[in-house]
């Protein structure tokens, strides 16, 4: 996402799609949202992909209304709690045009809640990469997220869904519960390699509690003096060239 060259586009009435590039019966369509407290929730944020020339702006807003992009989350984890991660480290970004890439998905196991034929997953993890501003941009920076939300099911009255923890996580700790491979990123990994006492130990793995941005660890000087620096890719196109490349 480029957010200094965000295209402002309301919803506009857009619906949402089955996504025609796979068969319907894999995705959860509307039935699955229908008459419950499980709201379509974006994996990739609707406001995200709304930049660069207009025309594509457009067809970039009508892309996040695939089902393909929803996965079922509770109101008050869709609406409120989940938003506000990527506005934290665009702050961070300001130096270098607010360009991020995000990476989302579910936390998926056999076990997890039925909805339907289906099962809602338990929660839900993001991954940020930026350029590192206290490197002059020349390191990458990567911060992890993770955010459960089964514990609502059983909740009718909604009073633990004031409770809902989100968590500054490593990447190895991602990976441990998608099977997922994130390579040579976890050599920027923040909180990896932050010291430990500012780590909260949960088996096996690294979760910090996050109350807001000034929680967020970044630990940049302490990776490149253990000789751990990744370079951003460099674009030596013209804007145009670079606005397509970038989607």
């Amino acid at each position: 996402m480029d957010a200094a060259h965000m295209v402002r586009l309301g919803r506009q009435g857009l619906p949402w799609m089955l996504d025609p590039r796979i068969p319907a019966k894999v995705q959860l369509g509307p039935a699955y949202y229908a008459g419950n407290e499980w709201d379509r929730g974006h994996l990739v944020r609707r406001q995200d992909p709304i930049w660069g020339p207009v025309s594509e702006a457009r067809r970039a807003n009508e892309a996040t209304f695939y089902f393909t992009n929803a996965a079922p989350q509770h109101a008050n984890f869709n609406q409120d709690e989940w938003l506000v991660l990527e506005d934290w480290v665009l702050e961070r970004a300001a130096d270098f045009s607010y360009r991020l890439c995000v990476f989302t998905g579910p936390v998926l196991s056999d076990d997890d809640p039925p909805l339907r034929d289906a099962q809602i997953p338990a929660g839900f993890w993001k991954v940020v990469v930026l350029r590192d501003a206290t490197a002059g941009g020349a390191d990458l920076s990567v911060v992890a997220f993770f955010m459960k939300q089964t514990e609502m099911l059983h909740d009718k009255l909604g009073k633990k869904l004031l409770q809902l923890k989100r968590y500054q996580v490593t990447l190895q700790a991602i990976e441990a519960g998608t099977g997922l491979d994130f390579g040579a990123l976890k050599d920027a990994d923040e909180l990896a390699w932050a010291p430990a006492a500012l780590r909260a130990a949960v088996p096996a793995e690294s979760y910090r509690r996050l109350t807001g941005p000034q929680d967020l660890v970044f630990s940049g000087d302490r990776r490149r003096a253990a000789g751990r620096r990744i370079l951003p890719l460099k674009f030596t196109g013209t804007p145009q060239e670079m606005d397509g490349w970038m989607h």
